[in-house]
């Protein structure tokens, strides 16, 4: 067999000399202690100086040592220049934790090496000749709103047309710009792209096997290259938005973030003159993480390296440890170094100075599974070198979410009481939602954390607050925006006087605007303190007026602290670092306003909800170092040890359910985001995870999710091997305070017991209202009880006017008529119309209207039958709750779409707008489904049930979805609604119509991770002023 490594007996030569080298040379005290403590392979790996170097350095074996050390040999040893090395690093940290330890060897010469990131390197090189890069000098990093943005008005303008779908013109947006980074990281142009398409349709066309030979289907295409050629066309369209993208790119001066290596790799393949320059210049390379490279940042490594066919290249990685393959780093990158220099002198680094052997173990176990014998060859097991007590790694099952971050808080406590430093201890999870769980627990507790990973600001309590000013000032005149914004707990309001507001104006049908710029208003309907009231009014007209004559960034400043935002936040004992969020918001702003004198606070406020609509949010800086338990992401983890480390949340949808849908075949350029491997990138960056520990690693898992639902482990649990580990399931006792750990709210007061059931009585319950109560208490009191004003949504608009559209066609089709179609499409039209929508989602939604009524109505053709009824209302029926011996009448109501009749039995039809959902997402059974829909038909079965009026019997209900499924079909689901069913449901409306008279919900949080009605109305409801 063919040997993978080999070493030239020559390189055994060479190493031999330059031992006896070291004895002559000059070299620093420094270096020589450290070069002692260094073991054997370590020594090697320093030593050999020349010639092409592979180093599979595991956790924990040193590698940032050797490769200060080999730099620090190369200088002490050699007559070469500080400045013929570069070093290149993958993070920013890891550049200056390498300059540090080599200076402390060698002085001041440490600071003339390259030692940066790739994209540092690049940037240094467009500083130094920006005359080779005509296509960046002059220009500015475009924005990822900016990117969006660009997408969008490529599609607007035709281009690209196959991926503007009806409906949803931008469905593509997102996946095509994460496509076309994609392919500039693997280091493909737009023409590169075109030619790799090239071959792509020649092979399907010339595939031998793409069509049937025998059997009913013979002479057709197979379905496999059907859809390979529906992906192809997807592509094409990709590659011409691609060409359209860069062009536009030019002419706005900008330049995203992956052009600084791809420019920086053309001007070294184009210009032979430039990249001779830099070879002369760089004449030892030296590359960390290289396992992290993405085939344009090796290509980088590979061209400068490119002059001799065995370049000191330096290389240091380990495959187990590959876990930023979603950014493009590719392993084969690392693998292909091998096969590029048959000369390579490997060496494996096997000592471990950082962790138990038990842990070391757990980590081989772990990441034997699943593995190719190319990746095997390279995962040699680690021995450990420290002296210490061998714990098993702990796996702590526990009964839900909440008691999984008790038991580690109680965790944490034992450490700190047995004298262990907090800054010692590390809860590395899966998602950043998952940490900031845990810090509301730890804060209860009072115990210090210090939180690593970055943090969406977007998602900050108090951005959110000055988010809603600023809402409230740009938007001025519309009701829903300020009263969120006077909620905020620094006007110190009295939540019941704004719910008295909102009901006036209900109920007057006047806006809220206009109650509060009257106090004699404000007086008459109760509000204990109108002048506060009315001042705050003006603050907000005087702001709004400021918008038209004062620079945005002032303003926004004055509003922070008029509002009393600021003030509130600085009374605080964390106030200063709760202020680096609004600090970071108003950096975004400063950052945004410099590029356009005139930038207002329109455009700001749309730049964030395009942040927000696309998931990109706006991460915080890097935090000071602060002391605590360290809170992190695995992946922010990497590079960092603890004596005791926790892994949370260790479920298979944390860990393993994280691959994304793939739009385009951009896999046949060898993209790094092919699905096939994401569980193993989820593998290895559990056993990084694993491996950050020194003494203690434990995983915890809960037996269910937020929602109930039982929780599967994740397999790389059962993976490590049983007897390296220890099940346990812990007691927990949740301590007092709700959801997570929140403090203990108020009670309502008599005030607001007297209201919400004097609202509630007058409101009564339907089918909508019983769903948003089961959903989110306060979605239920914000939407259904107080009918806080907004304005609709387009696709809740679409849902109306379709309805305007069906209830015109079938009045008449009741009374013997038949509307021409075009008639329907007249009242969608004229319905839609008269709704507020920008020009886009009008044209959209139009769009997507028609065709879904002419398809309804042409797949139907006819087949309903007459005798319905439209629109049937059902009121004055009660539901009886029993309220301390007293019973309370409940008004129950309702509005049924349509009911076909057949004698006194009736079908009841609801109609849907929207995606089609399947029978087992309507009755539930699918992932992130819910029953919302049938529960409404099984409402509407109870209602008909108590109603004296018709006498009508509901055998049935029908969901029919008004638009098609992806296979152009249109859907009705109709259900048996039987008698258990509408019990289940008649408890459920009795639970929460008691619910909600009791005030039993008051101050709780739902079980969501996020919700934007649980973040507006309990810290509402749990201030008194």
């Amino acid at each position: 067999m063919k040997k993978l490594f080999v070493i030239d007996p020559s390189r055994k030569r060479l190493g031999l000399f330059f031992s006896c080298y070291n004895l002559f040379m000059p070299t620093s005290p420094e270096f020589e202690k450290r070069y002692r403590a260094l073991n054997v392979a370590q020594k090697k790996a320093v030593d050999m100086i020349d010639g092409p170097v592979m180093v599979i350095a595991g956790p924990g074996t040193g590698k940032t040592q050797i490769l200060t050390l080999r730099i620090a040999n190369i200088l002490l040893k050699t007559d070469t220049k500080p400045e013929n090395i570069l070093a290149l690093t993958y993070t920013e940290s890891g550049a200056h934790n390498m300059k540090k330890r080599l200076g402390e060897m060698i002085g001041s010469a440490a600071y003339k090496v390259t030692i940066s990131t790739f994209h540092g390197f690049a940037n240094e090189l467009i500083a130094r000749y920006p005359e080779k890069f005509p296509n960046i000098i002059g220009g500015i990093p475009a924005t990822e709103v900016e990117e969006i943005t660009m997408v969008k008005s490529i599609l607007d303008d035709g281009d690209a047309k196959a991926l503007r779908l009806p409906g949803d013109s931008y469905y593509y947006v997102d996946p095509a710009l994460r496509s076309i980074h994609t392919l500039k990281r693997e280091g493909f142009s737009p023409q590169d792209f075109d030619q790799l398409l090239d071959k792509e349709e020649t092979a399907i066309i010339s595939a031998t096997d793409r069509t049937h030979e025998k059997g009913a289907y013979k002479g057709r295409v197979k379905k496999d290259y059907i859809d390979a050629e529906k992906s192809l066309e997807r592509s094409r369209a990709l590659s011409e938005l691609y060409h359209e993208y860069q062009k536009r790119l030019r002419e706005m001066k900008r330049f995203d973030y992956e052009d600084m290596i791809l420019e920086t790799v053309r001007a070294m393949e184009t210009d032979p003159d430039f990249l001779l320059i830099l070879q002369e210049e760089y004449q030892y390379l030296l590359a960390d993480e290289h396992q992290d490279t993405n085939n344009a940042q090796n290509r980088i490594l590979e061209l400068l390296a490119s002059f001799h066919s065995s370049p000191n290249l330096f290389i240091v990685g380990d495959e187990k440890q590959a876990i930023y393959r979603f950014q493009g780093a590719s392993l084969a990158n690392f693998l292909y170094f091998q096969e590029k220099y048959p000369d390579v002198l490997y060496i494996e680094l096997s000592e471990n100075y950082r962790s138990s052997q038990t842990i070391l173990d757990s980590g081989q176990t772990l990441i034997a599974k699943e593995a190719s014998d190319a990746e095997m060859r390279l995962r040699i097991p680690l021995v450990a070198k420290r002296a210490g007590v061998e714990m098993p790694i702990v796996i702590a099952h526990l009964p839900a979410p909440r008691a999984e971050l008790e038991y580690i808080t109680g965790e944490i406590v034992r450490h700190r009481t047995a004298g262990d430093k907090l800054e010692e201890i590390a809860v590395l999870a899966r998602k950043n939602s998952d940490i900031r769980a845990l810090a509301l627990v730890l804060a209860k507790h009072g115990i210090l954390y210090h939180m690593l990973s970055e943090q969406d600001v977007l998602e900050d309590e108090d951005v959110k607050k000055l988010l809603r000013l600023l809402r409230a000032v740009v938007y001025f005149g519309d009701d829903e925006f300020l009263v969120e914004a006077i909620g905020s707990d620094f006007f110190r309001l009295d939540h019941l006087d704004i719910w008295r507001m909102i009901r006036s104006a209900d109920t007057e049908k006047i806006s809220v605007h206009e109650i509060m710029q009257s106090i004699p208003k404000l007086e008459t309907i109760g509000i204990s303190d109108p002048a506060s009231l009315a001042k705050i009014y003006e603050q907000f007209h005087h702001w709004h007026i400021g918008m038209k004559n004062r620079h945005v960034l002032p303003l926004v400043e004055d509003i922070i602290r008029g509002s009393g935002l600021l003030a509130e936040l600085l009374s605080k004992p964390e106030g200063s670092a709760r202020l680096a969020a609004i600090d970071r918001l108003y950096d975004e702003l400063q950052s945004l306003s410099a590029r356009e004198p005139d930038y207002s606070l329109t455009s700001f406020l749309s730049h964030l909800e395009t942040l927000r609509e696309y998931k990109k949010g706006l991460e915080t800086k890097a935090a000071e170092e602060r002391p605590g338990v360290r809170l992190m992401s695995a992946h922010k983890a990497k590079g960092l040890e603890f004596d005791h480390v926790y892994i949370m949340n260790c479920s298979e949808r944390a860990w393993e359910g994280r691959g994304k849908r793939t739009h385009f075949r951009t896999h046949l350029v060898n993209s790094p985001l092919e699905d096939t491997q994401d569980r193993n990138d989820e593998r290895r960056l559990f056993y990084v995870a694993l491996t950050r520990a020194r003494k203690t690693a434990t995983i915890t898992l809960s037996e269910t999710d937020p929602s109930g639902k039982a929780a599967i482990a994740s397999r790389f649990i059962a993976d490590i091997d049983p007897a390296l580990s220890t099940h346990i399931s812990p007691e927990i006792v949740l301590s007092e305070g709700g959801r997570y750990g929140e403090r203990v709210l108020l009670e309502p007061r008599a005030l607001d017991r007297e209201f919400i059931r004097a609202r509630f009585l007058e409101q009564g319950l339907n089918a909508t209202a019983l769903n948003n109560f089961l959903d989110c208490h306060w979605k239920y009191v914000h939407q259904n009880l107080l009918r806080v004003p907004g304005a609709p949504n387009k696709y809740m608009i679409l849902g109306t006017a379709v309805h305007s559209a069906l209830r015109l066609f079938f009045d008449a089709w009741r009374g013997g008529e038949n509307v021409d179609i075009e008639k329907v499409i007249d009242r969608f039209t004229w319905s839609l119309d008269r709704q507020p929508l920008s020009r886009a989602d009008h044209l959209a939604m139009r769009e997507k209207g028609e065709k879904a009524l002419r398809g309804y109505f042409a797949y139907y053709k006819g087949s309903w039958p007459r005798t319905i009824k439209n629109e049937y209302r059902i009121d004055g029926i009660f539901l009886d709750i029993d309220i301390d011996g007293s019973i309370v009448e409940v008004p129950l109501k309702g509005s049924l779409d349509k009911i076909e009749i057949d004698g006194d039995r009736v079908n009841v039809i609801d109609y849907k707008t929207g995606k089609v959902k399947s029978r087992n997402a309507l009755l539930g059974k699918t992932k992130d489904e819910n029953k919302d829909y049938l529960r409404q038909l099984i409402f509407y079965k109870l209602l008909l049930s108590k109603f004296d009026r018709d006498k009508y019997v509901m055998e049935t209900g029908t969901i029919e979805f008004v638009e098609p499924n992806e296979s152009g079909k249109y859907v009705r689901e109709t259900f048996a609604i039987t008698d258990p069913e509408v019990k289940e449901v008649e408890k459920q409306a009795l639970e929460a119509a008691k619910a909600i008279y009791d005030l039993s919900f008051w101050g709780k949080h739902c079980e969501k991770e996020s919700c934007e009605h649980c973040d507006l109305y309990v810290p509402l409801a749990s201030s008194v002023f």
